[in-house]
C-alpha cells in the first residue's frame, strides 16, 4: 500500500568546511600530491617537471583556484618555464652529496590546506629523480561576490531531503539543491550524503552516483553529481533535484528517531548546517489506512512542513 509522506527536511549549506584542515572520516586519505621530478641534469642547468594531483575524494580547487609557491634553497635562476609547467633551472643548490636541495615553504595557495615535508620517491616521467610532497595549488581573477537572494537562512546553498513515498518493501526520496547566489554558478559540483540505507539504493534518476567505501565494507556513504550537457552546472538562483528509490530492509528500517534523514551532508566539500535531533518529525513506520481522506492527508503534511519551516544557520 502507497503512503504519500510530503515531509521536508533543510539543510543550509554555509560553504565553510569542518574538516578542511583536519582529519576528514568520510576522505581519510585524501590530499593534494605535488611531484618534482628532474627529467634531466646537465651541467649547471636542471630541467625540472612539477606535477599535481588530487587524490581527494569529493574535493575540488573552487575559483580563485590553486597558487603554488615555494623558496628556493639558495641563488637558482628560473631560466625558462613552459605552459606544461617544466622550468630550467640553473645555478641550483646542491647538498653535500652533490644532489639538487629541493625548495622549501612549499604552499599552494589555498586556506586550510599546508605542505609537508618532501621525500624521495621513483621518477614518474623516466627523469633520474623525483621527490613528492603533499601540498595543495593559479586560476585568473578573483570570484564574484556573492549575492544572496533574500531568505531566512541567507545562506548560499539549501538542500532539501524530502520523504516522498513509502512502499511495502521501498521507500522514495526526491532530494533538491538550490543555489541562492544569484551572481555565481557551480560547475561540476557535488553532493556527499552519509545514510546507513544507501546501500540498498536501487534506482537514482537525474544524477551520477558513486559509493565511497573507506572503512572495509562500510556502504553508508556516497556522492552525487550532474550529468554531462545535462544538469552538471548550478546555475545562479536555479536548482538541480533527484530522486531515488531505496529497498528497505527489515533489521533496521525505520521512520522513528529521525533515521530516515542524513547524517552528513556535504555541497562541493563543504559541510551543510545539520538540524537539532529534537526538530525531526516523528514519522509513521506502518502504511496509509486507505480510509483517511485527502483532507486529512493534506492537514498532517501542513503540520509537519510548519515545524520544519523554521530552521535557522548556526
Amino acid at each position: 500500500m502507497a503512503m504519500e509522506q510530503f515531509v521536508l527536511f533543510i539543510f543550509m549549506c554555509c560553504l565553510s568546511s569542518r574538516f578542511a584542515d583536519a582529519y576528514d572520516p568520510v576522505d581519510p586519505n585524501g590530499n593534494i600530491t605535488i611531484n618534482w621530478d628532474f627529467p634531466s641534469i646537465e651541467p649547471n642547468v636542471y630541467a625540472v617537471k612539477v606535477s599535481i594531483h588530487n587524490y581527494q575524494l569529493y574535493r575540488h580547487i573552487e575559483r580563485p583556484g590553486w597558487r603554488l609557491s615555494w623558496v628556493w634553497a639558495g641563488h637558482e635562476n628560473n631560466r625558462t618555464a613552459t605552459s606544461q609547467f617544466e622550468m630550467y633551472i640553473t645555478n641550483f643548490a646542491l647538498d653535500e652529496h652533490g644532489d639538487p636541495k629541493m625548495p622549501t615553504t612549499f604552499s599552494i595557495g589555498v586556506p586550510g590546506y599546508t605542505c609537508s615535508n618532501a621525500t624521495n620517491v621513483p621518477a614518474t616521467s623516466g627523469g633520474e629523480q623525483s621527490k613528492v610532497l603533499a601540498a595543495l595549488p593559479d586560476a585568473d581573477g578573483a570570484p564574484p561576490v556573492p549575492v544572496i537572494r533574500c531568505t531566512e537562512h541567507m545562506c548560499p546553498i539549501r538542500v532539501h531531503w524530502h520523504v516522498k513515498q513509502s512502499y511495502r518493501g521501498y521507500w522514495r526520496v526526491k532530494v533538491a539543491v538550490t543555489n541562492y547566489d544569484v551572481v555565481s554558478n557551480y560547475t561540476d559540483w557535488n553532493l556527499v550524503v552519509q545514510h546507513p540505507n544507501l546501500r540498498s539504493l536501487t534506482q537514482l534518476f537525474s544524477f551520477n552516483y558513486q559509493p565511497l567505501i573507506q572503512y572495509g565494507t562500510i556502504n553508508d556513504t556516497g556522492m552525487f553529481w550532474g550529468i554531462k550537457n545535462y544538469n552538471e552546472m548550478l546555475l545562479g538562483d536555479g536548482n538541480v533535484q533527484t530522486e531515488m528509490i531505496l529497498e528497505k530492509d527489515p533489521s533496521d528500517f525505520t521512520f522513528s528517531g529521525g533515521w530516515a534523514f542524513p547524517r552528513r551532508v556535504y555541497f562541493n566539500g563543504h559541510e551543510c548546517v545539520m538540524p537539532p535531533p529534537d526538530q525531526y518529525p516523528s514519522l509513521p513506520n506502518a502504511a496509509w489506512d486507505v480510509r483517511v481522506s485527502a483532507v486529512q492527508r493534506w492537514l498532517v503534511a501542513g503540520s509537519c512542513l510548519l515545524s520544519l519551516s523554521m530552521l535557522f544557520l548556526v
